[in-house]
This record gives C-alpha cells, sequence and structure tokens, in this order.
C-alpha cells in the first residue's frame, strides 16, 4: 500500500495563480538552483541582494489565517514525535497565550472590540509548518527532520501570559525570561511539563541540539 501524501497546509489556501511580473536574470537563475545552493541562502546574512531569490524559493507559499483546525493539524504533521509534543499539556497551553498580549485585547477608537489575531499556539505551528517545508526542500533526513521541527515548535514554549507585555515584570519578579524558561522546559528543569523532555529523549533528539 502506497504511504499516505501529507497534507500542505499552504498548498490547502492556495490563492488563484496570476501571471507573475518579470524578474531578473539572476532572480530567474534562482529557479533552478539545487538544495545545496539554495541552503546556502540559510547561511548567509540577509540584504536586498537575496530578497529576488527568497522570493522565488517560497513563491508557491499563501498568506494564511493561522487559525488551524485540529484535524488538518493531525493530518500535516506525520512524525510520532511532532503530533506528541503538539498533544502536550505544555504547547496545548499556547492556545491561551495571545500572539501580541495585551495589543490584542485593546480597544478600537469606535469602542469595538478588537479581533484577536492569533495565539502563540497558531504562531508555532506556521513555524513548524515551514520547518517541515524546508525538511522536504532541502531533502534532510527523517532524524534531522525530527530535530528541526522540534525547535519550531519548542521556540516559544516558555512564553508566558500576555506574551511579551508582561515579560519585564517577570524578569523584575522572578528573574527568568521566555528564552530561559523556554530552554528550562526543553531540559527539564521546571515542573510545567516533565513530558516535553521525555519525548525528546525517548525520541532521540537531544535537548541541547533543540535549544541550540
Amino acid at each position: 500500500m502506497s504511504p499516505k501524501p501529507q497534507l500542505d497546509l499552504f498548498a490547502q489556501r492556495a490563492e488563484p495563480k496570476q501571471a507573475a511580473p518579470q524578474k531578473d536574470s539572476a532572480a530567474l537563475k534562482a529557479a533552478a538552483k539545487p538544495a545545496a545552493e539554495i541552503g546556502d541562502l540559510f547561511d548567509t546574512n540577509f540584504n536586498a541582494a537575496d530578497i529576488a531569490e527568497w522570493e522565488l524559493l517560497f513563491r508557491d507559499v499563501p498568506q494564511y489565517n493561522y487559525h488551524f483546525k485540529r484535524a488538518q493539524i493531525a493530518s500535516a504533521f506525520d512524525r510520532p514525535l511532532h503530533k506528541k509534543l503538539i498533544a502536550s499539556p505544555a504547547f496545548e497551553r499556547l492556545r491561551e497565550i495571545s500572539f501580541l498580549g495585551a495589543i490584542d485585547y485593546l480597544f478600537h477608537p469606535n469602542g469595538r472590540p478588537a479581533n484577536i489575531r492569533h495565539s502563540r499556539y497558531d504562531h508555532t505551528i506556521g513555524v513548524a509548518l515551514l520547518s517541515q517545508r524546508y525538511c522536504r526542500l532541502m531533502g534532510l533526513s527523517d532524524a534531522d527532520c525530527d530535530l528541526l521541527g522540534a525547535a519550531a515548535l519548542l521556540h516559544d514554549i516558555g512564553h508566558g501570559p500576555f506574551s511579551h507585555t508582561l515579560e519585564p515584570e517577570f524578569a523584575r519578579r522572578f528573574n527568568r525570561n521566555h528564552h530561559q524558561l523556554t530552554n528550562q522546559i526543553i531540559t527539564g528543569e521546571v515542573d510545567l511539563d516533565l513530558s516535553v523532555n521525555h519525548l525528546l529523549v525517548k525520541h532521540g533528539v537531544d535537548p541541547d541540539e533543540v535549544i541550540a
């Protein structure tokens, strides 16, 4: 039986293609770059000259609204480690943390409440989906995809209530910021959810490499 094709949430949101504007010759050559050369873009300082190549690299990635349904998420991630991390209590907690913190709760000048844009959960799922796309593009091994996906899924795991808005107060009172808490959750140094560390170790992923 052939494997079930993996769902690509970006592809689901693709808009009808329109005639693309003419690119200069350097940009057009970038479209034919092999994966190893495309990887060079990730190893250099980003500058204006790279914009055309980056546009071609992600030319088929449409805008999306960040609000993912559980069924979509379950279909989009096929690595067992990623599925288990997403189901963990520490990751589920991110659903209740707004991406822009207190800004998401401000009222419009006309007195109407603002629409909450998306949560740290939605943002992190989007980042992880991009990491999967990069894995496929570069032809990375399963082990490398496990590591990259785990790093993407856990990069904001230490955010507290109201995200960056209250971070200065957390640092003042507890002498910690969200980067430190993220590292401590991944290494199992804090009691928020030890399953994150246990899952990484069980699937052969070094927590220190995830942090790096």
